[in-house]
């Protein structure tokens, strides 16, 4: 969520970029839209809910409960050490 985007549209602030970027500002927003959508609180506090958990959780490979397993990240970090090292041979 790049709050800051908008940021080169509008003229913001320094303290109003400084606001967007915070996490709780962020929620805030993102329980707005939520809410205007579904037009119920219950229901977009379990959005906001269900989607942090997503975000912070199951798809952050340093949490310990993520969905990848360590073989497949590993297995993205030999590929990019090898796309380095064919990078680096061109050179």
């Amino acid at each position: 969520m790049d709050l800051l985007t908008l940021a080169s549209v509008f003229e913001f602030t320094d303290a109003q970029k400084k606001a967007l970027t915070h996490p709780l500002t962020q929620a805030m927003i993102l329980f707005g839209m939520f809410f205007f959508s579904t037009r119920s609180v219950g229901i977009a506090t379990l959005l906001v809910a269900s989607f942090y958990l997503a975000l912070l959780v199951f798809f952050n490979e340093n949490h310990p409960l993520n969905l990848f397993s360590t073989t497949w990240i590993n297995a993205g970090a030999k590929k990019a050490d090898i796309y380095y090292e064919n990078v680096a041979r061109l050179g």
